[in-house]
């Protein structure tokens, strides 16, 4: 991981702090504007009413599952090898907020015995896995940047006008 994090160019860091920006910003959306509009319409809430129902481990999950393809994509290319320990983690990461969604859930179904749930465990835990999250998803955005350097894209633009040429040449020789 050290090695990877060395070799990073500088437009990669960048890269993966928008994919942060991005995420935190309009991503969490419907966390920090039901917030604003608590605060406006002076609503007292509680942290437990806030985010008791599991809703962040179902964030996290979402961040990790996007991470996971990059990752993946990663195994064929990578200098620094196959990030493993990081896919593994990441896999680790879903099962357990499957699981802590499902135990949410199933406290608030009606039929079943009645189970106390723990909201203060359920909030640590969800913070947990949302930082977590955060971490795994953004180093997988920083490996793609760097996967998808200048070099690649260079490469990909320069496909891209040989095709061109090549199109406008023989759409050129049809008319003639």
């Amino acid at each position: 991981m050290r090695k990877m994090l060395q070799g990073m160019r500088k437009e990669d860091w960048t890269n993966a702090l928008q994919w942060l920006g991005y995420t935190v910003g309009p991503g969490a959306l419907p966390f920090w504007g039901l917030y604003v509009l608590l605060l406006l319409w002076a609503r007292q809430i509680t942290l437990i009413q806030f985010l008791g129902h599991g809703e962040l481990a179902v964030y996290s999950a979402g961040l990790v599952a996007t991470a996971i393809p990059q990752l993946i994509k990663a195994f064929r290319g990578s200098p620094f090898g196959p990030p493993m320990a990081l896919f593994y983690f990441a896999v680790a990461h879903l099962l357990l907020s499957a699981v802590l969604f499902a135990g949410v859930t199933l406290t608030a179904l009606p039929g079943l015995p009645v189970l106390d749930l723990d909201q203060a465990v359920l909030i640590k835990l969800s913070l947990v896995l949302l930082g977590l999250g955060l971490v795994i998803g953004f180093l997988a955005a920083l490996l793609d940047s760097y996967m998808a350097g200048p070099g690649i894209l260079a490469m990909q633009h320069a496909g891209e006008d040989a095709l061109r040429a090549q199109f406008k040449k023989k759409l050129g020789g049809a008319h003639e």
